[in-house]
Order: structure tokens, then sequence, then C-alpha cells
């Protein structure tokens, strides 16, 4: 039986989307989002003048409320930004965030890059307000009321000593260079979240969702790069993309694209050691992947197509979703 997964990699395998998905959008300084930097601020505030500490919870008072209310520690006054600034959390990644992070303009400018082609591109995204924050929550981006948080140290590299005890499946993507596609795949999420069909979910529409808000992320983040839209390594990249027919095999083989069983869909969503159902030599989501292909041959087909079509029921749930995309995979390595 063909092992998948193997260290050989076929060049001639037709790798990602068109040209143009994958230029992304050019960087525009004229673009760049405000971002507070709250970690920065909190780490300043109990040293700071009576005054100056009333005008700064004054001017930010959103942002410190949010971020408040997700450490517990509510309400927003003088005294909670004391605790909050000798919190355990704050004063144990801090000092590191400091470190990886001395300057987040480059970040901000690509974020806003992003957001306003999502604007221009049909994607009607709420005007966020934006703040950098540290917390113990294992999320690395929340949104509260109007406010986008940009928890840093959920980004200081897969190799830090802070994640030494999590799986690589979960640090590997614990890295500067995801902030601007989380971001953004947060914001489509939110604003256009999967809707179950009346049918009931299956494994091809979410693997369709799920493909388009990476497709979304190709087209729409600055000089943008496959393995961090998809959240793989580059590693798992190549191997996913040379064993792209023996998944498809698997999948359809199996039985598994039109089932609706919830937990075979999660299994096959969600962050993983391997997707099990299709192959334990698979990474996590690797049906993603192949959601992706679909979506970027559905494109290639139909490239009038809006992007905000791409994360309706229409085009996710439509029963001829594979015979409009004429999806044809790359073919399996023996």
């Amino acid at each position: 039986m063909t092992k998948m997964f193997s260290a050989a990699v076929l060049c001639s395998v037709l790798w990602g989307c068109s040209s143009r998905t994958e230029q992304g959008t050019p960087v525009s300084k004229d673009d760049a989002v405000k971002v507070e930097r709250l970690d920065l601020l909190i780490t300043e505030y109990p040293n700071m003048k009576p005054e100056r500490q009333q005008q700064t919870l004054d001017s930010l008072r959103r942002y410190w409320q949010g971020w408040l209310g997700i450490m517990g520690m509510q309400p927003v006054e003088t005294e909670s930004l004391v605790k909050l600034a000798g919190s355990p959390v704050v004063t144990a990644f801090e000092p590191e965030v400091c470190k990886a992070f001395p300057d987040f303009a480059p970040y901000a400018d690509t974020i806003g890059s992003a957001m306003a082609a999502a604007r221009r591109d049909s994607l009607r995204l709420p005007d966020y307000g934006y703040a950098t924050v540290v917390w113990g929550n294992d999320k690395s981006i929340i949104v509260a009321d109007t406010v986008m948080y940009i928890a840093l140290n959920q980004y200081l590299g897969p190799e830090h000593e802070a994640y030494a005890s999590f799986p690589a499946f979960l640090t590997q993507n614990k890295r500067p260079d995801m902030i601007a596609y989380n971001v953004l795949e947060s914001a489509l999420a939110l604003t256009y979240p999967y809707e179950e069909p009346k049918a009931g979910a299956t494994v091809l529409s979410r693997m369709a969702y799920e493909g388009a808000l990476s497709y979304l992320k190709m087209r729409l983040v600055p000089e943008p790069r496959e393995a961090r839209a998809l959240g793989f390594t580059e590693a798992q990249l190549a191997d996913i993309r040379a064993n792209e027919g023996f998944m498809w095999q698997q999948l359809v083989g199996r039985n598994l694209l039109y089932s609706t069983d919830s937990e075979l869909i999660d299994r096959l969503m969600n962050p993983a050691q391997n997707s099990a159902p299709i192959s334990p030599d698979a990474p996590g989501r690797a049906a993603v992947y192949i959601g992706y292909r679909i979506v970027c041959a559905y494109m290639s087909a139909h490239p009038a197509t809006s992007l905000r079509t791409l994360l309706t029921p229409a085009f996710y749930a439509s029963p001829s979703l594979l015979r409009r995309a004429a999806y044809q995979p790359a073919a399996t390595i023996h």
C-alpha cells in the first residue's frame, strides 16, 4: 500500500492558484491602521503621574475595557490597570514581547493593506480598532465590541521556551508573520460565519468554506505565502502538494465528502496532530488544502465571481460546486 507523505516531492506538481492570487495585494502605507500598544502602555502605567494615568485611561477606555474584561479585572479604573500591570502574565511575557516586537508598524501596515483590499473587493468588514496585549488565554485574537485584540505573547516563534510543553501542531503557527493572516481570517469568519445548510453541514461544504478563507488570505494579504495562508509549515505543504491526488482518492473512496458526521468534520477541520480519517501520515487540517484547491479551480473557471460570494452558502453548499469547479487533483505519488 502506498505510504503517504514520503520525503519525495514532484517538481511537476501544479502548485497553488493563479499568479494573480499568489501576488496578493501590494502594501500601501496609506492603508495602515492604528494599533494601540496596550502591552507597552501597561508596563509604564504604574510609574505614570496620576494625571497622566487618568488621561491614558480615559483616552483609551474602550480598549482597556475589553482587555480587562478578558482578564476578569473589571471595572475600568486606575486600580484595575495597576493590578493588570503587576499580574503574572504581564510580568512574565512583556519583556519577551518587547524583544520580539520593538516596532509593530510593519505589521500594522500589512494588516491595514489586507483589510483595505478586502473592502475594495466587496467584502464588508467592520472598521475595527486594534490593540496589542498579552494574556493567558489560548486564543491569539479576540474581538470584544469593536476592538480586535492581538495577543503578542502568542507569536513569539515556534521554538520559544514558553511553548515547550505544547504539541508541535499548536506551536507551528505561533510566529510573527502569521499575525496579518490571523487578523484577516478572524474578521472574515466573524463577518461571514459558516452557515449550516438545511440538509446539514458536510465535509465538502466545510472544506470549501475553509478553503475560501485560505483563498481570500492569499488574495488580500500583501506578498502572501501559501503555507502561512493555509497554516502549514513549508515541509507540510510540500508533502500535501505531492500527495494531493492520494488525499482526494481517500476522501472520495471512503465516502467522506458528503458525510454529515459532526465529529468527523471537526476532526478534519480543527488543528490536530494528523488527519487520521484521510491518513495517519497527513498533518491536521490537510483537507483544508483540498478545499482551497477546489476554490482555486472554481475561480479559475469563473474569474468574475465576487470574493464575498465565496463565503456564502450559495457557493460552499452548492450541489453543483464540484462540477462547476472542474477540480482536477494532482496525480498520486507511488
